[in-house]
């Protein structure tokens, strides 16, 4: 049918015509999917919620609430995602005209699982699947083609299908978790100021302060026993003290702002078959900085002064650095528990003997 002449009658019912003109624009351009279950995987669909209908607009949008969230759709430039509170219907590729939702669902049924970009379902099929409780209460969602019903399949298994967020580390201190709108925001960030492939984001304080930061760390290149990544710290406006905002050289998006990444290098040390990482070597060589550092482990030194109790904190297994200045030797640990600052050991080498003169404590 064609979509101008069609208007142009006047005589057919406008929610027909709605079915009619969809119907049409899927076929033109592709053949009939296959069903949820051929949808359910694709990674670009934006976001996919579990939705109830409570009533529609005038024009035919459906006021929504959201029963789970499945997938989270991105930030836009200026603001955190949420779900919208109406789902309008859905868009004709190339035009601005809307086919309302109340017109491509059955009013018989309320609870959907709907694939969204924004406020419009993503595409003119396969983007509402009609969801139902069985016998026993489990959640079934039909995966027939545009939201025609059975066969019916656990909303459980569906959702393992869903591709899973981006992989890589996170660690979040208590207090400072993100959501997964306020972490997709702040890896949007991040590439915006140059660290494209992602590893790792974790969450810190700032102390003696309550403030909290962000830190994104970029996937590692390594080079023999040396290592490179990039680092970017982010600022979140939440987390900070009221009158807080971006530098004139910093970027910001949203209420995430951040200069420069830098680069962050480290030294691969092997002790037996386990390999350590430390940031800094000055006057020693790596055989050296691994002889000491398995002496620590092992416990084979000596203390000019005190009991061995008081490096029970030390944790032997992160050397921070390794420092020769003049006749001053040192090597830095950090305290078995994070934020507790760093143990700043010196040393004195009587080969083979590892004679450890003071230690020095920095708590933040």
């Amino acid at each position: 049918m064609n979509e101008n002449l069609a208007l142009s009658t006047g005589t057919v019912n406008s929610g027909i015509l709605l079915l009619m003109l969809a119907l049409n624009h899927a076929f033109a351009d592709d053949p009939q999917p296959a069903g949820l279950s051929a949808a359910i995987g694709n990674p670009d669909i934006p976001s996919i919620l579990d939705v109830t209908i409570l009533s529609y607009t005038e024009a035919g949008h459906g006021e929504i609430t959201v029963n789970k969230v499945y997938k989270a759709g991105p930030p836009t430039s200026d603001e955190i995602w949420s779900p919208p509170k109406y789902i309008r219907g859905y868009g004709y590729n190339g035009s601005d005209k809307i086919a309302p939702l109340k017109a491509i669902t059955n009013p018989q049924t309320k609870r959907f699982l709907v694939f969204l970009d924004k406020d419009l379902l993503y595409s003119t099929y396969n983007n509402r699947f009609p969801i139902r409780e069985d016998a026993r209460g489990t959640l079934e969602v039909g995966t027939g083609f545009n939201g025609s019903g059975g066969p019916w399949v656990a909303m459980s298994d569906v959702a393992k299908r869903i591709p899973a967020k981006p992989d890589f580390a996170r660690k979040y201190v208590q207090d400072a978790e993100l959501t997964e709108a306020e972490e997709q925001l702040a890896i949007q960030l991040a590439k915006q100021c140059g660290v494209s492939n992602i590893a790792k984001i974790s969450t810190y304080y700032l102390h003696p302060s309550n403030a909290k930061g962000i830190l994104v760390e970029g996937v590692e290149e390594i080079a023999g026993r040396h290592v490179s990544y990039q680092t970017l710290r982010i600022n979140y406006k939440k987390w900070h003290v009221q009158d807080a905002g971006p530098r004139e050289n910093e970027t910001q998006l949203g209420g995430f702002w951040a200069g420069k990444p830098q680069t962050r290098k480290q030294t691969i040390l092997k002790i037996g078959k386990k390999e350590y990482r430390t940031s800094s070597i000055t006057g020693f060589s790596i055989e050296q900085c691994e002889t000491i550092l398995g002496k620590f482990q092992s416990g084979d030194y000596t203390l000019v002064r005190g009991t061995r109790s008081s490096l029970e904190q030390v944790d032997w297994t992160k050397p921070i650095g390794f420092f020769k200045h003049g006749k001053t030797t040192s090597v830095s640990f950090p305290h078995k528990r994070e934020g507790n600052g760093f143990f700043d050991v010196e040393i004195q080498m009587v080969e083979p003997n590892l004679i450890v003169k003071q230690v020095v404590q920095a708590v933040p």
